[in-house]
């Protein structure tokens, strides 16, 4: 598969497990300077399966992964969470549809 087909079956994944949903669940680790952030995604599906998203968020916003599986975001006065999903939304649905919750 091509990186196109890629980002194509990942955007279309994903936009399967949020057309119903609002909601996505973030953990989020800060570094000792408070400079970095590392974040991890997840949805919670109609059978209460909790689905990792993070790789696929990744893939489509073409951000890195650490060797832990988690985006890493760098600065500060804002909310890294809040950002990642403000832009996966328009990515997805074309609008800031999208809602996230802090779990950790």
């Amino acid at each position: 598969m091509t990186e196109l087909e890629d980002y194509k079956k990942d955007l279309e994944k994903l936009k399967e497990l949020l057309a119903k949903r609002e909601e996505v669940y973030t953990i989020t680790s800060v570094s000792k300077s408070g400079m970095t952030r590392w974040i991890k995604l997840f949805v919670v599906d109609d059978d209460f399966r909790l689905w990792n998203i993070t790789h696929l968020v990744s893939n489509i916003l073409v951000e890195k992964l650490n060797k832990e599986g988690k985006i890493k975001v760098r600065g500060v006065g804002f909310s890294a969470p809040q950002q990642i999903v403000y832009y996966l939304g328009l990515k997805l649905f074309g609008k800031d549809c999208l809602k996230y919750k802090e779990i950790g």
